[in-house]
């Protein structure tokens, strides 16, 4: 299935996705789109940025869903991101001698609410200065909340000559920022008609190598 949110809405409480099966989050959401018909509508028409937000043992489910998606469209053609360093790895792994093409990014961001109050300093103290967790998971790109890539992570990335995704720019100021040449590499937004006419139209194309440009 893809879907964003982590949760359903399962008669009249929630339930996270990643105790579901199929069937029942399609009973939950019958709108929700099966992976193989969003590769399918894809294929030859647009390249996909594959965000995977849960872990499975060994990183098997992703490993998966990684290879349907090159399979369906080309390594050239999809940008992975994760949160998790040692998805990361195995991605980067999984792709060494098979798909150089294919671009693994660290996502860096999101919340730390409910965590213990030292977690969550260690956990904003790593948002800030990821370049450790860079480091050790070998990605190739890097994908950033843009308000952390305003303060750190842009300038971190540019040192590092990675490509640079920020998420979720939607206010025109902040579209204009990161839309202007060199900024970002992948803007990730909510609004990528508004993204297209402030960059000057839809004929202006995605930057040379994106999976999307404005997104």
């Amino acid at each position: 299935m893809v879907a964003h949110d982590r949760e359903l809405l399962v008669d009249g409480g929630t339930r996270r996705l990643a105790g579901l099966t199929g069937a029942e989050a399609l009973a939950a959401a019958p709108g929700l789109l099966r992976y193989e018909t969003a590769l399918d509508v894809l294929r030859g028409r647009a390249r996909a940025h594959l965000d995977l937000k849960l872990r499975s043992q060994d990183s098997v489910h992703e490993l998966a869903a990684v290879e349907r998606a090159v399979e369906a469209l080309g390594a050239d053609r999809v940008l992975v991101t994760t949160g998790n360093v040692h998805t990361v790895q195995a991605v980067r792994a999984w792709a060494r001698g098979r798909h150089p093409g294919l671009l693994a990014a660290l996502s860096v961001g999101g919340s730390v609410a409910g965590r213990p109050p030292a977690v969550q300093l260690r956990a904003v103290r790593d948002q800030l200065l990821p370049g450790h967790l860079l480091a050790e998971s070998g990605a190739d790109a890097v994908a950033a909340n843009h308000w952390l890539a305003l303060l750190t992570v842009a300038r971190l990335a540019r040192r590092r000559r990675l490509p640079l995704a920020v998420w979720t720019v939607d206010h025109d100021r902040w579209l204009r920022h990161w839309l202007r040449p060199g900024r970002a590499w992948l803007v990730v937004t909510n609004r990528p008609a508004r993204a297209l006419e402030l960059r000057g139209g839809a004929g202006a194309g995605a930057p040379d190598g994106a999976p999307g440009g404005a997104r």
